[in-house]
């Protein structure tokens, strides 16, 4: 087994090259321009063969902008209602509207969104899951928990990962799709 690295923009491979492809960690979301992100994820359906599998996951919106109220509301409210309409979070907004300081650029997914742009790209997916759906950013809670309470918590993101809502609210959805 082998991994590659590229630009997701424009993979060097030839079509339908890999028995399976990873695009994990969010990458998709880095990619801003809407045509930019349509090509991207066309590129991921391009390489993969027919009827194998690819795995893409991607920042989700709702905790996202929950970040915001919660973290950086003083410095950055004016950018809340932009990226609750469209997803788009860029320098240029961050400039206008935000304190100057910012985090990279990302557009952030809603569920429905992201499940349309794989299935445009050629892509069937199966299952879209919310990896941290009820646990997200609950680090320093968990940590401070017994294992017994922590395994209650592990049991409830089971059980809700496929849940709509579950995961619209998670900070990563993933998208298990067939080419």
């Amino acid at each position: 087994m082998t991994a590659e690295r590229g630009d997701v923009r424009d993979l060097e491979f030839e079509d339908e090259r890999f028995d399976a492809v990873c695009c994990l960690g969010g990458p998709i979301s880095h990619v801003v321009d809407d045509d930019e992100r349509a090509t991207a994820v066309a590129e991921l359906r391009r390489i993969a063969r027919s009827g194998r599998p690819v795995f893409v996951s991607v920042i989700g919106r709702l905790a996202a902008l929950r970040d915001v109220v919660k973290f950086a509301l003083d410095d950055s409210h004016g950018l809340l209602a932009p990226v609750a309409a469209d997803g788009k979070y860029t320098e240029e907004r961050v400039a206008e509207l935000g304190d100057g300081e910012g985090w990279a650029e990302c557009h952030l997914f809603r569920a429905e969104e992201f499940e349309r742009e794989l299935a445009a790209a050629g892509l069937e997916v199966e299952r879209l899951v919310g990896l941290e759906n009820v646990a997200s950013r609950m680090n320093e809670e968990l940590s401070a928990a017994d294992e017994e309470a922590v395994e209650d918590v592990r049991e409830v993101v089971r059980t809700l990962r496929e849940d709509r809502t579950a995961v619209d609210w998670s900070e990563h959805m993933l998208a298990v799709c067939r080419a």
